[in-house]
């Protein structure tokens, strides 16, 4: 299991992506995000949960002006490698190489982020 307790500054998040060897689970702990899991969207405050199975399509986006989810990764696989690699890019991270570091880390982009309304 790999587990991060993350904060979130900036609206948004990842794009919809597949985990083929994870599922993944989040904890709302503080703030508003939106979750979409296959085709259905949740909006999720704190104390609510949620599973991104793995090879379902999953995004999730962060609603309010700060959020805090916990995320766990059943296996951990190569999850903590991935999160290295994505802080060693940091703000240099375009969608092209979030794409290619996903897929040498066993992920699948599907599409687009979730778009905040």
């Amino acid at each position: 299991m790999c587990a991060f307790d993350t904060l979130r500054f900036e609206r948004g998040g990842p794009p919809l992506h597949i985990h083929h060897d994870q599922d993944e689970w989040f904890f709302v702990r503080e703030g508003e995000f939106l979750f979409q899991v296959g085709t259905e969207r949740f909006r999720l405050g704190p104390g609510d949960s949620i599973l991104g199975p793995r090879g379902v399509p999953h995004a999730f986006a962060n609603w309010s002006p700060t959020g805090r989810l916990m995320v766990l990764f059943q296996p951990a696989g190569l999850m903590e490698a991935f999160f290295r690699a994505g802080s060693a890019i940091g703000k240099a991270m375009t969608p092209e190489r979030f794409a290619t570091l996903s897929r040498e880390h066993g992920m699948e982009v599907v599409g687009p982020p979730l778009v905040i309304g």
